[in-house]
C-alpha cells in the first residue's frame, strides 16, 4: 500500500473499495470520451432534420400562395394578407 495512505492516518482501502474507486473513474473517462465523440452526429442530425421540416414547411403551406412572384416581384394585398396569417398561426410564427 502507498505510504501516503499510512501517513494521514487512514486505514488502507479494501479491496473492493480499490475496485469501486477506479471502475468509477474508468467509467467517468469512458462517458466523457464517447460524449465527446456523439455530440457532433447529433448535432448534425438536427441540423438536418429541422432544415427538411422547414423546407417541407415552405413547399406545402407558403408555395401555393406565392404564384405571382413567377410574372412579377410585387405581391398583391390578398396575398400578402394570406402569407401574413399563415406565418403568423404555424410553427414559425411562435419562434
Amino acid at each position: 500500500m502507498p505510504s501516503f495512505v499510512r501517513l494521514i492516518g487512514r486505514k488502507p482501502l479494501s479491496l473492493a473499495q480499490r475496485f469501486l474507486l477506479v471502475g468509477g473513474l474508468v467509467s467517468l473517462v469512458a462517458t466523457v470520451i464517447v460524449g465527446a465523440f456523439v455530440t457532433s452526429p447529433i448535432e448534425d442530425a438536427v441540423a438536418r432534420n429541422s432544415g427538411a421540416a422547414t423546407a417541407l414547411y415552405v413547399d406545402s403551406v407558403i408555395a401555393p400562395l406565392l404564384p405571382d412572384l413567377q410574372g412579377s416581384a410585387d405581391l398583391s394585398d390578398s396575398v400578402k394578407q394570406a402569407l401574413d396569417e399563415t406565418l403568423g398561426q404555424g410553427a414559425l410564427g411562435n419562434a
